[in-house]
């Protein structure tokens, strides 16, 4: 299976980042905006997530990094929520895709 395609892409944010390598940037002021934008789409996911005990949707978290902001689910406790996302068609489990709506 392929790597998921992000929903929301920026063009020329790569040559932007190679650019300010090259100027001598560390692009950490890259990891505050890409936090605060993955942490309104967490929310967002949060919201969308499936709810029994509401531990799933309690897991939804996200971060910034200096390329990307990355926004996750689950947990050691919670191991489940690749397959509530994802689906699991041979158990009759349908995705929910909370994720990636």
């Amino acid at each position: 299976m392929s790597k998921p395609r992000p929903l929301i892409e920026v063009e020329g944010a790569k040559r932007l980042r190679r650019t300010l390598r090259e100027a001598g940037d560390d692009l950490e002021d890259l990891k505050a905006a890409h936090a605060a934008a993955a942490k309104i789409a967490a929310g967002a996911a949060a919201a969308l997530a499936p709810r029994r005990s509401g531990k799933l949707a309690a897991s939804v978290r996200s971060s910034g990094q200096k390329t990307a902001g990355v926004i996750r689910a689950g947990k050691k406790r919670i191991p489940y929520a690749g397959v509530i996302h994802w689906g699991w068609p041979r158990r009759g489990i349908e995705p929910q895709l909370f994720l990636t709506k």
